[in-house]
This record gives structure tokens, C-alpha cells and sequence, in this order.
């Protein structure tokens, strides 16, 4: 950790501790969770936002603002607060606060584009310190939502700022207070000293820097940053022979999938989706794109998820030329052309497009940032889309709703039982149902081939040796407890 000295009231010396950390290449737009839907950005905002619940790295939901809840009925949900808490400018936390809060998510005017994800249809307040939370339809991933995008705000102060306001400088509960954004270099934050968890967080400040690779590299092993959450394969051994930091792995839930346009010829047929698969070399991918941090995956359900416990007769589509040639010769298909769209994935779609082309199917690569994905996306019949994506919600649902669910805006499925089996996930409140459920849909997924099997990435952390850092599944840490 790197100390800077200050003057103390007395005006004598002390070490202020000050924790640097590159998450992101690119400053995030706003500091607005109404205006985000980003794991890069909820990880800076969740370092002063709280909501009612959170999850812990390993992607265990536990308390937060409320200290236990309970299900009323299939659409309510019961939370009571934790008592005296209060924002970082005094408001008091309360069922109001969080009633203004949540129902903004939901409302028209927001235009949260996370508003997919949003099940909510009203919070009735029972007293000062309980709430009613309730959804549209039975849905079993509320908690997990409330995880991730349920962040308090305070109403005052929002009010009075508005949305524009907010976004330059949150409030919230959390154990960090935002100092100062100098835009394009660095966001910063202070110890929240009123925090509720006692003794939290253990560093006096928290410096968030957007850097190139490059760059990232060199201020970790110059001792300027205490941890970099993306190291690229090509420069772990670097780090972990050096004397200043140390590599920390992990499975992340992260993956490169995507969906096939069932609706055009020759795709519709199930035998051409195998092959497409079979004809991917994993090993290979995983060699050249990750540079050997990943794991290859036959389901979308990734270790780490609900349904992970699979049944072992999933076909595991392991590399197979001839197999796919064959399967291409057997539903008459002679020559295939095919158009891909990717996004945050231009790497892997350029490999697999390698490997297409091994088994005699030209594809052309066409490649959108997110900003522009859903437009590109409504502009033409592509064969093929390819990106992305992690899990912040901690549930197989999110990756197979993204990739496979009509009502995606990154979805070329068109598939009545699919969505019915993707609905029938949410909707179920008991957990183990739950997880028969999530099982069958990740079966039918794998049965039906309508995606792209590729990897389960392992994330590589470069982390000051003198610092205690501890990674999420998710990839989007706290840093309460760094120190």
C-alpha cells in the first residue's frame, strides 16, 4: 500500500493509506445507477451506494441495509432495515428512502437501460424500518436483482441535484465517500467514518485509475497501483517473478456465447449448429485468446452458478473436424456463408471464424461496441452474434436470458419453449424447484445448440504483494476489506 503523509490536528505526521485500483480502460459516463448497466461502473458505485442486500465474493447473497427478509406471498417480498443507519450527508435510511429508490428503477420517465431486468412493480412502506417489495409476477431471483442493481439513494439529495447532478457526485451508505472525478484520469473516494460495519473499510482512500494495458503494467510493478483486475496472459510471469506484486486466479463467471438465427436456412437445422460447434477447437481458443486462462464449457451454466451440478450426458462438443464435415454433408449443406456480429469479443469471433473456415464455412466478422450493439443488431439478418459477458447476478438465467431470450434485444432465438423454460426459472420462489428448473433449461440449451460453446474464463489479478486484496466471482469487488 502506498502512504502518503499527512498532518494530523495535532500537526504532527501520519501515514494515510490510499488504495489504487485499474478496473477499467475507459471512465465510466456516469456515477448515476439509474443511468448504467455496466459491471465496470456498479463496481465503482457499489463502492459507495449500498442496497438492501449484496453479495460476497463468492457470490453468496447476505445483508446489507435490511438485516433479514422474509417471502410473504409469490409476488411480495419482506425486508426489515437495518435501524440507525444514515447517508453520507446526514438523511436518515429509512422504508421512504428506499421506496423512492427502488420504484425509480421501475419508472417510465428513468429509462434504465436495465429496465429488462426489472421485475418490480411497487414498495409499500409497513413502517420506518419495513418494506414491501413487490414484483409484477412470482420471481425467484429478486434477491439476486436487489444484488445488484437495488442501490439506496437518498431522495433529499436527489432531488435536489437531479439525475445530471447525481451522476457527477453520489450519496449513498456505503463505506466509501466520493471526493473528486478528474475526468478521462481518475475517480476518488474517501473512508466513510460513519460506515455501519465497524471497522470499515481498513484504508483511508480509494483511487479508481482508467489507464491502457500497458500502462496498467507498469504502475503496478513501479509500486503506483495496489491492484489491476486485468492482466493479460502475456505478462503473468512478469508479475509473479517480480519483487513488487503477485498474480491472483480465479474462475470468473464470464464467458464468449452468443445465438444462432434459427429462423434462416441452413441454421435452422440442428445437425448445422453441431457442426459449427464441433468444428471449435476449445484448447486452441483458449490458448490463443486467454492465453491459457480459461476452461472450455459445453453449458452456460458456469462453475460457480446454481446449476453447475449438471447430469454428465450434456454433450461436451470436444474438437471434431470430421464429425462437423459430416454433419454438414448429412443436412446437404456444400457451401455455407456466414455473417457474425460481435461485441467485446473481436479476438475470439476472428479464432472461431478460423476454425469455421477448416471445415469449408466462410464467415465475415462485423464488430459493435455497446454503445451501438442493439441498433446494429435491429439493422440487418445476421447468421450469427457473438460478445461478452459476465454475470453480475450470480444465476445461469442472466447469461441465457442475454444470449437466447426473445424478448433480448441481443437475441436472434425465436424459440416459444425456450422462453418458457427461461420464464419458468424466474418465476419459481422454491429453491430447489428453482434449480430443477435451471438445470433442464441449461440441458436444452446444450440438446438444442443454440449457442456457441466456447470458454469459462479464469481472471488474472496483478496485486501488490504487501497489500490483502480478495477477488469476486463476479468480477466486480468490494474494497471495504482491502487493505
Amino acid at each position: 500500500m502506498i502512504l502518503a503523509l499527512g498532518l494530523s490536528a495535532g500537526a504532527s505526521a501520519r501515514a494515510e493509506s490510499v488504495f489504487h485500483v485499474c478496473d477499467d480502460v475507459e471512465q465510466p459516463a456516469s456515477l448515476n445507477p439509474y443511468q448504467v448497466f455496466s459491471e465496470k461502473t456498479l463496481t465503482i458505485i457499489q463502492q459507495t451506494l449500498e442496497g438492501l442486500v449484496r453479495f460476497d465474493p463468492k457470490g453468496k447473497i447476505e445483508p446489507a441495509l435490511a438485516v433479514r427478509w422474509e417471502r410473504i406471498d409469490a409476488h411480495t417480498m419482506r425486508f426489515q432495515l437495518r435501524p440507525g443507519i444514515r447517508f453520507q450527508n446526514g438523511e436518515a435510511l429509512d422504508a421512504e428512502a428506499v421506496k423512492f429508490s427502488l420504484e425509480k428503477y421501475a419508472a417510465p420517465e428513468t429509462a434504465y437501460p436495465g429496465s429488462g431486468f426489472v421485475t418490480l412493480s411497487k414498495v409499500v412502506v409497513i413502517d420506518p424500518l419495513t418494506v414491501d417489495v413487490v414484483t409484477q409476477a412470482p420471481d425467484g431471483l429478486l434477491l439476486n436483482r436487489l444484488s445488484l442493481f437495488g442501490h439506496v439513494v437518498p431522495p433529499a439529495y436527489y432531488r435536489e441535484v437531479g439525475a445530471e447532478g447525481f451522476a457527477k457526485h453520489p450519496i449513498g451508505t456505503g463505506a466509501f465517500k466520493f471526493e473528486n472525478w478528474k475526468k478521462g484520469e481518475e475517480i476518488s473516494f474517501t473512508a466513510h467514518k460513519g460506515y455501519w460495519m465497524k471497522g470499515f473499510p481498513k484504508v483511508d482512500r480509494l483511487v479508481f485509475f482508467f489507464l491502457e494495458p500497458k500502462e496498467q503494467i507498469r504502475r503496478l510493478l513501479a509500486g503506483e497501483l495496489e491492484v489491476v483486475t486485468e492482466i493479460p496472459g502475456t505478462e503473468t510471469l512478469k508479475i509473479q517473478s517480480s519483487s513488487i506484486a503477485r498474480v491472483i486466479k480465479m474462475p470468473s463467471l464470464y464467458t464468449v456465447a452468443g445465438s444462432f438465427n434459427t429462423e434462416v436456412k441452413p441454421l435452422e437445422d440442428l445437425r448445422v449448429r453441431q457442426a459449427l460447434n464441433y468444428a471449435i477447437d476449445k484448447r486452441e481458443l483458449i490458448r490463443y485468446d486467454l492465453l491459457g486462462n480459461g476452461s472450455p464449457i459445453h453449458t452456460l451454466a458456469l462453475k460457480g452458478h446454481e446449476a453447475v451440478s449438471l447430469s454428465t450426458t450434456l454433450t461436451s462438443f470436444d474438437y471434431n473436424p470430421a464429425l462437423a464435415r459430416k454433419l454438414l454433408e448429412s443436412a446437404g449443406v456444400e457451401k455455407l456463408k456466414l455473417s457474425i456480429l460481435e461485441v467485446k469479443a473481436p479476438r475470439t469471433a476472428s479464432i472461431i471464424a478460423q476454425h469455421w473456415k477448416r471445415i469449408g464455412v466462410e464467415a465475415s466478422v462485423t464488430s459493435t461496441t455497446d454503445a451501438s450493439v442493439k441498433a446494429d443488431i435491429a439493422k440487418k439478418s445476421w447468421d450469427v452474434f457473438i460478445g461478452g459477458c459476465p454475470d453480475p447476478m450470480y444465476h445461469s438465467f442472466f447469461i441465457q436470458s442475454i444470449f437466447l431470450y426473445s424478448r433480448s434485444p441481443y437475441s436472434l432465438i425465436r424459440d416459444a419453449e425456450l422462453d418458457a423454460m427461461i420464464e419458468m426459472v424466474v418465476e419459481e420462489t422454491s429453491p430447489d424447484a428453482q434449480l430443477e428448473n435451471s438445470a433442464r433449461l441449461a440441458a436444452y440449451v446444450n440438446e438444442r445448440v443454440l449457442t456457441i460453446f466456447t470458454y469459462q474464463r479464469i481472471k488474472t489479478h496483478g496485486v501488490s504483494r504487501n497489500v490483502d486484496f480478495e477477488p469476486a466471482i463476479s468480477g466486480m469487488p468490494y474494497f471495504r476489506s482491502s487493505s
